[in-house]
């Protein structure tokens, strides 16, 4: 892997982890208003899809790229598991927890996938990714370590998210998605998703419109972070690996301790600062695991034609 190219891969994820804590800090404002949770992100996936179709359009391009029965199945896994069930334990996590908080746990991920990456894709376990691993394990004790009983849903709830979420980068290095374009990954996964809570909003007779203008503007918002969030991973994980990108995207938490902070007016903790120095560790550490990664076909809005030029 070039600098330039591991460049471009921190840049992307980083850009990405801001987009992320933004999606999640509005995610928080609109489950204030009342709405259920199954509902708001029906809508979010909805309009995250017609973005993604306009864009698509924009460009003169068919949306609905021709891909095989099995990576369309790895799709609809990925939009069921990364995007929808994370998203909803997200906001049930914020129930009992804050946003800071919530989204630190989250991040047990990258030590999952670095581990699953290792043992069962032999990937070489340096001493850097070590180093990564233990700030990242470290920071979340320092977190749970003054969390009271009362808090257990909450903190379950958002390491489960980042088990869901583990599953994405994992299945766009592994699988046979790395050959598909990135935007149409992103479209088929956000279906799925809006399948899953469409399903479950008629079910339990929770459909309804966004009951606010503000809840609108929230959902629109929410949508362009949901869709750029996983563009930008998608490119990351094809050129750095889906290791590297866990571990580049742990600059999520800071983005969203300081919007929590800023905007949403919740204090900032001594536990939650320093936890953050340790995940500027971490990623420090990772910037030094300079493993060659297997070049990738990768697309992100570009033509068949023009990437085989």
């Amino acid at each position: 892997m070039t600098k330039r190219k591991q460049a471009s891969g921190f840049a992307a994820v980083i850009l990405a982890s801001l987009l992320f804590g933004c999606g999640y800090s509005i995610g928080s404002i609109v489950e204030e208003s009342g709405m259920s949770k199954t509902c708001n992100s029906l809508w979010v996936f909805l309009i995250a899809v017609l973005l993604n179709l306009i864009i698509t359009a924009a460009r003169g391009k068919n949306p609905f790229h021709r891909i095989t029965k099995k990576q369309l199945f790895l799709c609809i896994i990925c939009g069921a598991m990364a995007n929808w069930l994370s998203n909803v334990l997200f906001l049930v996590a914020y129930q009992f927890l804050s946003v800071s908080e919530t989204t630190m746990l989250h991040f047990l991920h990258p030590t999952l996938i670095a581990i699953f990456m290792s043992v069962v894709y032999k990937e070489r376990f340096s001493a850097a990714k070590l180093g990564a691993i233990i700030c990242s394990v470290a920071s979340m004790i320092l977190i749970t370590g003054e969390m009271s009983g009362g808090s257990l849903t909450g903190i379950a709830a958002a390491v489960l998210t980042g088990v869901c979420y583990a599953f994405y980068p994992v299945m766009l290095e592994v699988s046979s998605l790395k050959d598909v374009e990135s935007s149409t990954v992103v479209l088929y996964m956000n279906i799925s998703c809006v399948v899953c809570a469409g399903v479950v909003s008629v079910c339990t007779g929770t459909f309804s419109l966004p009951i606010s203008t503000e809840v609108w503007v929230c959902d629109v918002l929410s949508a362009v972070t949901n869709f750029g969030g996983y563009i930008l991973s998608a490119y990351s994980v094809h050129v750095m690996g889906a290791t590297n990108t866990s571990f580049g995207a742990m600059f999520e938490p800071i983005a969203s301790c300081v919007i929590a902070t800023v905007f949403l007016n919740q204090p900032m903790q001594n536990n939650v600062f320093l936890a953050g120095c340790l995940v500027l560790l971490s990623v420090f550490f990772c910037s030094m695991n300079n493993r060659p990664v297997k070049k990738r076909k990768h697309r992100l809005f570009i033509s068949k034609e023009k990437a085989a030029e």
